[in-house]
């Protein structure tokens, strides 16, 4: 399925049932694993502090919504049903990607472990749904690298804003999530797999 970023109305929608989602598939997941029913059945603590994440910087975006464009010279005197909302929704949709990304990476850098990483990983099966992609293969590699950025320039311009007094992420300081970023860009940038826009 192609890749296109939900409305702002069902990203935030989507957002809002992302833990109970992930929670339930993970409980499946976990009972069709070879060892599920001798492992914990609780949800991966690095996993629910991604989408903690995610939760946090879209309920950023949404109180900052009209305050936003005042703080970005590049989108001021801008339409706002167009642009500054178009920004705004692929500010979270890269922080669904930037997960999703991280994730595969790791699956995709030990495959004979884990398998591909929409059959092993609760999460990155349920971003995958949340984004209507049947594979991260779906990504053009253009988009993915604005929607990057786009979460990259927004957590700078509110951190500077807020005096840098807002983490954004519980297990990470915003430089590390920064870091993240480009990491992830980087392996847009050298996935031979995924489609050139």
């Amino acid at each position: 399925m192609p890749f296109n970023i939900p409305k702002f109305a069902d990203l935030k929608t989507a957002v809002s049932t992302l833990r109970g989602r992930y929670e339930a598939a993970h409980q499946v997941k976990n009972s069709q694993r070879f060892f599920g029913r001798w492992s914990s059945s609780a949800p991966n603590t690095d996993r629910l502090d991604d989408i903690g994440f995610i939760e946090r910087l879209t309920k950023n975006v949404e109180e900052n919504k009209f305050y936003y464009q005042r703080l970005d010279k590049e989108l001021r005197g801008r339409d706002y049903a167009r642009d500054v909302t178009g920004f705004l929704r692929e500010v979270i949709a890269g922080s669904l990607l930037l997960n999703l990304i991280k994730i595969d990476s790791t699956y995709a850098a030990h495959p004979y472990l884990y398998g591909p990483s929409k059959e092993g990983s609760a999460l990155v099966a349920t971003l995958l749904d949340m984004l209507g992609m049947s594979d991260l293969s779906d990504l053009p590699r253009d988009k993915g690298r604005e929607c990057l950025a786009a979460l990259k320039r927004y957590t700078q311009k509110i951190e500077i804003d807020m005096q840098h007094k807002i983490r954004w992420h519980s297990a990470k300081e915003n430089n590390a999530l920064h870091e993240d970023i480009d990491a992830a860009i980087r392996t847009l940038e050298s996935a031979p797999s995924l489609a050139v826009s």
